[in-house]
């Protein structure tokens, strides 16, 4: 299986996420590249979304928190039509065609922007692939409601009525949240696995 996992650089700890699933993918003797999604849209949208939001939480740790609530209250601010989800469609072409010219059999997400991308491309126009989100945060993040991937990950099974309460509230269908990343990526072992990343 040959798997394409999607990161943004917008803190460690989302790419930590996915060297780990890289390597258990490796230890099955699977393939899979890592890939930044907001070089998609442009190079200067991957560095002023990362170099920002990096800025943001660090420095001004409470104008990051009420930038977040307000997109809690407002779920609004990530309808299609909004300026976010707008930006985030100009790579959607762009990263549709990279996943057919990859041969990839699956695509994992490790931040919303490339879920909400995918989602995008499997309304718009389907590819025949797996696609799987993994929650990075211990929270249900702003418009994770909107996502329409195969499965849904996320950090605890303690968390699942907030993911569930999440998803009702938006007036959508129950999701089905799978608790731990191993456990869900049920892969028969193969040998020959390589990585490889991206740039």
């Amino acid at each position: 299986m040959k798997v394409l996992i999607l990161s943004c650089n917008t803190g460690g700890g989302h790419n930590s996420c996915a060297k780990a699933i890289g390597t258990e993918l490796l230890k099955r003797g699977h393939t899979y590249e890592t890939d930044d999604a907001l070089l998609y849209v442009s190079k200067g949208t991957s560095r002023f979304v990362s170099s920002w939001h990096v800025r943001f939480y660090r420095y001004f740790p409470k104008l990051y928190n009420k930038g977040y609530q307000y997109a809690e209250e407002h779920p609004a601010s990530f309808d299609e039509s909004s300026a976010a989800c707008r930006i985030l469609r100009r790579g959607c072409k762009r990263l549709r065609a990279t996943i057919l010219a990859g041969g990839y059999d699956a695509v994992v997400c490790v931040h919303l922007f490339p879920a909400l991308m995918l989602t995008f491309i499997q309304q718009d126009s389907p590819l025949r692939i797996k696609t799987m989100f993994i929650a990075t945060d211990y929270t249900a993040s702003p418009s994770c409601d909107r996502m329409r991937l195969d499965t849904c990950v996320i950090p605890d099974i303690a968390l699942t009525d907030t993911f569930v309460k999440k998803r009702s509230q938006s007036g959508r269908n129950r999701a089905a949240w799978h608790s731990g990343a191993r456990r869900t990526l049920r892969m028969p072992a193969k040998s020959g696995g390589k990585a490889c990343r991206r740039s």
